[in-house]
């Protein structure tokens, strides 16, 4: 989540082309896939649709999409997903097979989810979020969005799951913080290794080729 993705990720050959015929493909990957975007509003018609016989997770800045593939193995699963940056949305459906199950919005999860509907997922992912290292980013940082833990509680199933996972440690642990309450039963995990860790995304691997760990938070909608 951290990586923008940029243009030369949609075609391996793309640095060897020149720049307009670059631009030229890129305009027309967008224009293919433009119609797998969503609107807030068409988003929770899906949610509805489903809600009642698929398993549905919301995927928080998935990035390159690797999160997104690896929930798509679950047949029953339908992802909506929630991304800021463009490219990597396009990039994503460029590499999703079944598109029938990828429901793709681009917005700032703080605008999403206040708008989402009631006791709708069964598991929500948020995998390598944007650290903001710089203090003046402080408040950007997602433990710091206003009611963050409520907002998930409202718009979890009961037994549902709250994913994050981060290898910045300090990031995980006022996650923790922030969620521990009597709404969520809280498990903590360490992955030393990116084999042992079941989080297999591109930024994860980083983490750990940088020498950090993975540190996992799963908390459960316990009411």
């Amino acid at each position: 989540m951290r990586l923008i993705v940029d243009a030369h990720m949609y075609y391996p050959n793309m640095m060897a082309w020149s720049c307009g015929r670059s631009r030229k493909l890129k305009s027309n990957i967008e224009q293919d896939y433009a119609k797998y975007l969503y609107s807030t509003n068409k988003i929770n018609e899906i949610i509805n649709m489903h809600k009642e016989n698929r398993r549905i997770c919301l995927d928080i800045g998935f990035g390159a999409g690797d999160s997104i593939i690896q929930t798509l193995m679950n047949g029953k699963s339908i992802v909506i997903g929630c991304e800021i940056f463009k490219p990597a949305i396009f990039h994503t459906l460029t590499r999703v097979e079944d598109k029938d199950r990828v429901f793709l919005c681009m917005a700032f999860i703080n605008d999403l989810i206040q708008s989402l509907p009631l006791n709708s997922f069964d598991e929500i992912k948020m995998l390598c979020p944007d650290p903001w290292p710089k203090y003046k980013h402080r408040m950007r940082r997602c433990y710091n969005i206003r009611k963050f833990d409520l907002e998930i509680v409202k718009i979890l199933k009961k037994e549902g799951i709250f994913t994050l996972a981060s290898d910045i440690k300090s990031i995980t642990q006022n996650m923790v913080n922030l969620f521990n309450s009597p709404y969520f039963d809280i498990a903590q995990n360490e992955y030393t290794t990116y084999d042992e860790c079941p989080h297999k995304t591109e930024y994860c691997k980083k983490g750990f080729n940088a020498g950090r760990h993975v540190y996992e938070m799963i908390a459960r909608k316990s009411i």
